[in-house]
Parts: C-alpha cells; structure tokens; sequence
C-alpha cells in the first residue's frame, strides 16, 4: 500500500509540472503585436526595409543572391514572397521555419518589414 502512496503522490506531481506548462515567445516579452500596423506611416522601402535587410538577411549564404535563395536585396523579389516573408518573421523563434535563421530581428524591424508589405511593398 505504501508504494501506491508513493506512485500516485508522484503521478499526481509529474501531472501537475505538465499542466503548468505553456508556451512563452520569449522574443516578444512586451507582447506587441507586429500584426497591428494602424499607428504606421508609410514605410519607406529604401530607407527603412533595406537597412534591416541587408543586416539580417542578405549575409553570407544567405539572401544576398547566387545561394538557391531568394535575393532580398530586390525589392521586387521581397515583394512578391511578402505574405511568406510575414509568416516567418513572426514565427516564434523555436519554429524551424522561423527568419531569420542566424541572430534575430527586434519587434520594431518585424513590424516595420510586416506593415511595409501590408502597405503594399512599395519600392518607394
């Protein structure tokens, strides 16, 4: 009788630490959401996305051309994949999918680069 005491005083605790468990997007400990792009104004392709482009995602085998990879450094070619490009940048960082692969965007360049393809992606 005393090993079932055990057994399910133990069952009861490993049930417990599970229940606790949930996912946290540590990148996004203010909670904002870069889906909200009522506050923007227009986005500039040329002084605003290129920057964060070429810091974060147009390196070294990466998206900087002759890869197999799209080159984002075009404006056209980030424009034509922006629903897909959205989708990866606000994955959560533990999804294999997520962009970019190496370091990592702040929540102001996730926005910036989701709300300039709401926009339009406008090679303004």
């Amino acid at each position: 009788m005393r090993l079932n005491t055990k057994l399910v005083g133990l069952l009861c605790l490993i049930v417990l630490f599970i229940g606790a468990c949930v996912e946290h997007d540590l990148d996004r400990p203010n909670n904002t959401d870069p889906t909200d792009c009522t506050a923007q104004a227009e986005i500039s392709y040329a002084t605003q996305i290129a920057p964060i482009i070429t810091e974060n995602c147009a390196i070294s085998g990466c998206h900087n051309g002759g890869t197999g990879l799209p080159d984002w450094t075009k404006q056209a070619n980030l424009a034509a994949k922006g629903s897909e490009v959205q989708r990866r940048i606000t994955l959560p960082a533990s999804d294999p999918q997520h962009m970019p692969k190496i370091g990592s965007l702040t929540d102001t360049e996730i926005q910036t680069i989701y709300c300039w393809i709401a926009q339009g992606a406008k090679n303004n």
